[in-house]
C-alpha cells in the first residue's frame, strides 16, 4: 500500500474510534464511511483509488457487529469494488461469511457482475459454492445473457453501416425519425426514442474517423445527393434507391436492437438499485421481482406530481401573460398569432420556473463570455419549436394522410458552469423571500461557531414564526429521469444533506442558546433544544418529495412554492378547473407556522389530485 493509502486508512479508522464511545459500532462506522463517500480526506495528491485502498484496509471491516449494523457499508463497498486492486479477495470472502447481504448489495450497487473478467468477481465465483451464492451468481448470469442476442444484432448492423459517415448516418436517422410523427405512432413522452438515437450517434462518434468532421458545402451536397435524394425523390435510379433502402433496413434493425437492449438494461438497473427488488432461480418464474408494488406506485405518483406541476407553471404563466397586457396585442402575423401566443406563454412558464426554483438570473453567460437575456433565449427556443411544428411536422402529417407513404411524405416536405454557485444562492434567497412573505423571520447562510468536535459549516436557512423553528438544507440540481439517476441522487446528494443536517441541527441548537444576536434576528425567545428544531431537506427535484432520507423529510421546492402561495387550484389543467374547488384554501383559518408544517408533512397538497 502507498503512503497515501496508509494516510487514508488512518483517517477512517480514527473517525471510527473517535465516535465509538458516544455511538454504537454501526453508527460509528457510518460516520467514518460518510467521510469516504464525501471524498475525505481531501488533498490534491489523493486519488479515489488511494481512498478506496485505505478504506478497504481499515481494521473495522473485521468487526462483524459493526458491519452488520452499518447502513452505509454496502454503498461504501460498492465504491471500492469499482477498482479491481483496491480490496483483497480475502476480505471479500470474509465479508461473504459474516455479512453476505452487505456484500451482495455492494456487488449489485457496483455492477461488479458486468465485469465478467474482473479478478475479484472470478475469485468470488470460484470460492463461494453455497446455495444462496449460487442462486445469486445464476441470476447475474441470466441478466447478462439476455443482452447477448441484441449485442450480436447491434454488432452486425453497425458492420453493415460502417461505410456511412457520421453525417450520412444522421441523415438516415432523420428519415426514420419521421415515423414517430405518424398518427398511429405510440406516444414517447419519456424520450425513449431520442435515447435510442443518442446511443447510436454516440457509438458512431467513438468509431468515426476525423475526416467525418471536415465538412464543406461540396461534401455535404455529395453525401445528401447520394444517400437522401433517392429516398425522397421517386425518380432516382433503381440501384441508388435499392442501396438506400438496404441502409434504411439495417438502420431499422439497429434501432430496434438498441431499443431492446436499453429496455433490458432497465431490468439490470432495477436489480441493482431498487431496494424492493428480489431475485430467484425457479423454473417458469421471473428471475427478478418486486417484494411489493410500493416502489412502482411511488414512481408513478412522482410522474403525476410532475405533470401537475407542469400545469401549475402554465397557469402562473397565463396569469402573468394576461396581467402584462400582451393578451390584447397581435403577436406576429394574424395566421401565426395563436401559435406565437402559446410560444410566449411557454417561454414565460419556463422563465418563472427557472428563476424561482433553480435560481437562474435574468441573463445567461455563454462560453465566450457573451451575456444574453434568459427570456430571449427561451422565447427563441419556443418560437423555433412552433415554426418547426407548423412548417415541417404538421405538413408531413397532412401529406402522410393523403398518400400513406412515408418516403412520399418526406419528399413533400453546459454541471460545471461558472455561475452555478450564484444560482444556488439565488435558490436559497428566493425561498427565504417566499417564507418572509408568510411572516417567517429567516436567517440565510448562518455559520455556527466551530468547536473542537466539529465544523458544521454554513446553514442554508433558519426560519422562525409563532415560536416554531425550521432548519432547511437546500439542494439544487437537474431533473432526473431514470431509476439509476434517482438512486445516485439519493445516495450522494441527499445522503450528504441528511448527514449535514444532523450536524447542523446540533450546532444551531447550541447557537440558539449562546448567540443572542441570532435569537434577536429570528425574533425567538423560547428555550431551544435540538428536538425543537424541525429539519427539512428542500430539493429542486420532485423525485423523492415526501420521502425520508436518514430520518429527514425531503420536500420538493416546487411543492413548497405552491403551498406558500396557497395555489393548489393551479395544479389542475385549465379545462378541469372548478370554481368551487378553486376557492378552497390550504389555510382556511389563516396562515400559521403550525398549519404550514401540517400541510407540508401530511402531503395535503397532493390529496385528492394525485
Amino acid at each position: 500500500m502507498t503512503e497515501r493509502g496508509k494516510r487514508c486508512r488512518q483517517h477512517y479508522q480514527s473517525v471510527y474510534e473517535r465516535n465509538q464511545p458516544a455511538l454504537s459500532k454501526g453508527r460509528a462506522l457510518d460516520e467514518s464511511l460518510h467521510h469516504f463517500l464525501d471524498q475525505r480526506p481531501a488533498g490534491k495528491n489523493l486519488s479515489a483509488l488511494d481512498r478506496a485502498t485505505g478504506l478497504a484496509s481499515a481494521p473495522f471491516w473485521h468487526d462483524a457487529e459493526a458491519v452488520a449494523r452499518s447502513e452505509l457499508a454496502s454503498l461504501a463497498l460498492s465504491r471500492v469494488l469499482h477498482f479491481d486492486n483496491a480490496v483483497s479477495a480475502e476480505l471479500l470472502l470474509e465479508l461473504a461469511s459474516h455479512a453476505p447481504d452487505t456484500l451482495r448489495w455492494a456487488i449489485r450497487y457496483s455492477k461488479l457482475f458486468e465485469r465478467t473478467a474482473s479478478p475479484l468477481w472470478l475469485a468470488l465465483r470460484a470460492a463461494l459454492v453455497g446455495g444462496e451464492w449460487q442462486v445469486f451468481f445464476g441470476v447475474c448470469d441470466r441478466l447478462l445473457d439476455q443482452l447477448k442476442p441484441f449485442d450480436e444484432l447491434i454488432g452486425n448492423a453497425e458492420k453493415q453501416l460502417e461505410h456511412l459517415s457520421l453525417l450520412e448516418l444522421i441523415a438516415y436517422l432523420s428519415v426514420l425519425a419521421y415515423q414517430a410523427f405518424a398518427e398511429d405512432a405510440p406516444d414517447d413522452r419519456s424520450g425513449q426514442q431520442w435515447q435510442v438515437y443518442n446511443r447510436i450517434i454516440l457509438r458512431k462518434l467513438r468509431a468515426c474517423p476525423e475526416q467525418d468532421f471536415r465538412l464543406n458545402e461540396s461534401r455535404l451536397g455529395q453525401s445528401l445527393k447520394r444517400h437522401l435524394s433517392p429516398v425522397i425523390f421517386p425518380e432516382s435510379s433503381t440501384a441508388d434507391a435499392a442501396r438506400c433502402r438496404e441502409n434504411l433496413e439495417w438502420l431499422a434493425v439497429l434501432i430496434a436492437a438498441t431499443q431492446e437492449r436499453i429496455d433490458y438494461e432497465g431490468s439490470i438497473d432495477w436489480f441493482c438499485f431498487d431496494p424492493e427488488c428480489r431475485y430467484q432461480l425457479k423454473p417458469g418464474e421471473l428471475v427478478i421481482y418486486n417484494q411489493s408494488e410500493a416502489g412502482t406506485e411511488r414512481w408513478q405518483r412522482t410522474g403525476r406530481k410532475s405533470d401537475l406541476l407542469w400545469h401549475y407553471w402554465m397557469s402562473r404563466a397565463v396569469q402573468a401573460f394576461v396581467n402584462s397586457g400582451l393578451a390584447e396585442q397581435m403577436i406576429g402575423s394574424p395566421e401565426n398569432h395563436e401559435l406565437n401566443q402559446l410560444a410566449y406563454i411557454k417561454a414565460m412558464r419556463s422563465e418563472l420556473q427557472l428563476q424561482q426554483i433553480y435560481g437562474l438570473g435574468h441573463r445567461r453567460s455563454l462560453s465566450n463570455g457573451t451575456q444574453v437575456q434568459l427570456h430571449h433565449v427561451l422565447l427563441a427556443s419556443e418560437l423555433t419549436s412552433v415554426f418547426f411544428q407548423s412548417q415541417f411536422i404538421q405538413p408531413f402529417q397532412d401529406y402522410l394522410r393523403e398518400s400513406g407513404v412515408l418516403a412520399h411524405a418526406l419528399g413533400r416536405l453546459n454541471a460545471r458552469r461558472a455561475d452555478v454557485q450564484a444560482e444556488t444562492q439565488r435558490v436559497e434567497l428566493a425561498l427565504a423571500e417566499s417564507l418572509r412573505q408568510r411572516g417567517f423571520a429567516v436567517e440565510v447562510g448562518y455559520r455556527p461557531p466551530v468547536t473542537e468536535e466539529d465544523d458544521a459549516g454554513e446553514v442554508d436557512l433558519i426560519c422562525q414564526r409563532d415560536g416554531v423553528l425550521l432548519l432547511m438544507e437546500v439542494k439544487s440540481g437537474y431533473i432526473r429521469s431514470t431509476t439509476h439517476e434517482v438512486w445516485l441522487h439519493r445516495t450522494n446528494t441527499l445522503r450528504k444533506a441528511a448527514w449535514q443536517l444532523r450536524r447542523k441541527r446540533t450546532a444551531v441548537a447550541r447557537a440558539l442558546v449562546a448567540d443572542q444576536d441570532l435569537r434577536f434576528r429570528l425574533g425567538y425567545s423560547g428555550q431551544c433544544t435540538e428536538t425543537d428544531l424541525r429539519a427539512w431537506i428542500v430539493d429542486t427535484s420532485i423525485e423523492l418529495d415526501g420521502q425520508s432520507v436518514d430520518g429527514f423529510r425531503v420536500l420538493s421546492r416546487e411543492a413548497l412554492e405552491v403551498v406558500l402561495r396557497d395555489e393548489k387550484q393551479l395544479l389542475r389543467p385549465v379545462d378541469q378547473f372548478d370554481d368551487e374547488q378553486g376557492r378552497c384554501s390550504l389555510f382556511p383559518d389563516g396562515f400559521t407556522a403550525g398549519r404550514f408544517i401540517a400541510v407540508v408533512e401530511s402531503d395535503e397538497l397532493w390529496r385528492g389530485i394525485c
